[in-house]
């Protein structure tokens, strides 16, 4: 796993995982990890896939990036949902298009955007970061709980 030295959703200097602001904002002020401990879309086997991709009906977004629901498990950990369960955040993996060039950055583009908004223009936006696979791919998380203004 690749060592972080600032926050995955505000970009302060000098955290290894959230900080107690992102906390507060993504989690209601849970440590939860910044760690997705399961595996990224795009390396799951064809039954875990349709398994996992059944629950992405109950997210409402539009553009083509693939979306996930997630929520915090009982451990503090982030995971996808299952049958009967809400997800509390929208969760963006890494493209699989061969089309999009530079992919892999997709994520932190979309976190450096909203930070920006947010953080430099005073546009209020959901609660997000970025949340890093086993394999260190990067996903980008949003609050889907107290969605304010989407882009």
């Amino acid at each position: 796993m690749r060592p972080i030295t600032v926050c995955p959703s505000t970009l302060a200097l000098g955290f290894s995982t959230y900080c107690p602001l992102a906390k507060r904002l993504l989690f209601d002020g849970k440590a939860v990890s910044h760690i997705f401990p399961e595996m990224s879309p795009k390396d799951l086997d064809a039954d875990r896939l349709q398994d996992t991709v059944q629950h992405i009906g109950r997210i409402s977004l539009s553009g083509v990036q693939p979306k996930f629901s997630a929520i915090v498990g009982e451990d503090l950990r982030l995971r996808y949902t299952r049958d009967n369960e809400r997800g509390h955040f929208i969760l963006k993996p890494q493209p699989s298009s061969y089309h999009i060039i530079n992919r892999e950055f997709c994520a932190a583009n979309e976190s450096l955007t909203m930070q920006l908004a947010s953080q430099v223009y005073r546009i209020e936006t959901a609660a997000n970061g970025l949340c890093f696979y086993e394999n260190d791919e990067t996903a980008y998380i949003r609050d889907c709980r107290k969605m304010l203004t989407s882009f």
